[in-house]
């Protein structure tokens, strides 16, 4: 069951496609708008938590992979968490999402990062 966010910055804000969004209602996208902020709308503060985590955490592993890793070590998961994640007991999940999705074992991951290494050391 969804609920509004007591501590949600904003009570509304307007959307890409120019419609106002408010706490309780839902969005264009018909999900149940439950926490906003920096006017972008979330169903919760858990879905806030882990969206700005993975999203400041792939940045950087982007721009740390388009070094070819010449900027020492990866980006840390768990300290983006800790970091960007408002309620401590989202951590876990946040920091649990970033590995999933830059997973060094898998394979696309792997042929990614020889080839920005070969293309940092040609440049």
């Amino acid at each position: 069951m969804s609920c509004i966010e007591p501590n949600s910055p904003q009570e509304s804000t307007r959307c890409y496609c120019g419609r106002i969004h408010r706490l309780g209602e839902t969005d264009c996208c018909d999900e149940f708008v439950g926490y906003i902020e920096d006017n972008c709308t979330y169903r919760d503060l858990r879905e806030r938590d882990i969206a700005q985590t993975l999203g400041k955490y792939t940045e950087a592993f982007r721009l740390w992979n388009l070094t070819g890793g010449l900027l020492g070590q990866p980006p840390m998961p768990r300290a983006f968490a800790e970091r960007h994640c408002h309620d401590p007991l989202h951590e876990d999940e946040a920091a649990e999402m970033c590995v999933e999705v830059t997973d060094p074992n898998d394979p696309l991951n792997q042929l990614i990062a020889l080839h920005m290494a070969q293309h940092a050391r040609l440049n």
